[in-house]
């Protein structure tokens, strides 16, 4: 060939650095790190860590966003010991009030928030209020206070003036108490009429 250029290296052998068509270093000695066995097996770990990365978010989310929560259960009516094992089975705490009450006996739940069949996340906090039982109380002298006097004085004592028996006098004004029963300072259980 005439005036033409020579060529030192057979064809299609990637000229000056002597790569391959595709542009993939061959032979020994020549770079192997860009194989397409090698791209192929690094392709194949990022595709694995990708896919072990979604599974473990999923797998976070659901455990947060719906493992977590469980239904409260019924509490009202049952013993404090009963309460705290139904509480413990579901992951949740107890926490305590008293108070008197005049129909609840003592160590029985008067109430709790949330309500039963609440859903609620896992290790949260159930209030409860456990009855003391009735208490006893001193009924207080009403005689001479008005009627609206007396009532306020025996609903702050926990007890109840709903029997009002009305009668005429001309020695007290009218609205007056003129008469108590029980009488003052008679021991009673709280909630009892006077």
């Amino acid at each position: 060939f005439e005036g033409g250029v020579t060529c030192s290296s057979p064809p299609f052998e990637g000229g000056a650095r002597g790569g391959s068509l595709l542009g993939f270093h061959s032979g020994p000695g020549r770079g192997d790190m860009w194989q397409p066995v090698k791209l192929l097996k690094i392709l194949g770990i990022l595709g694995m860590m990708a896919v072990v990365a979604l599974f473990s978010g999923l797998l976070t989310m659901k455990l947060f966003l719906v493992g977590g929560d469980v239904t409260v259960p019924e509490l009202v009516g049952k013993d404090l010991r009963e309460a705290g094992n139904l509480l413990k089975e579901r992951d949740l705490r107890l926490r305590v009030e008293e108070q008197h009450h005049p129909q609840v006996p003592k160590g029985y739940i008067v109430s709790q928030k949330p309500t039963a069949h609440t859903m609620m996340k896992k290790a949260r906090e159930v209030k409860v209020v456990v009855s003391l039982g009735q208490r006893e109380v001193l009924v207080p002298d009403v005689v001479g206070r008005k009627v609206l006097q007396a009532e306020i004085v025996l609903q702050e004592k926990g007890l109840s003036g709903s029997e009002i028996v009305k009668v005429f006098s001309m020695r007290h004004p009218s609205g007056v108490v003129i008469a108590q029963s029980p009488s003052s300072f008679k021991r009673v259980w709280s909630g009892a009429t006077v």
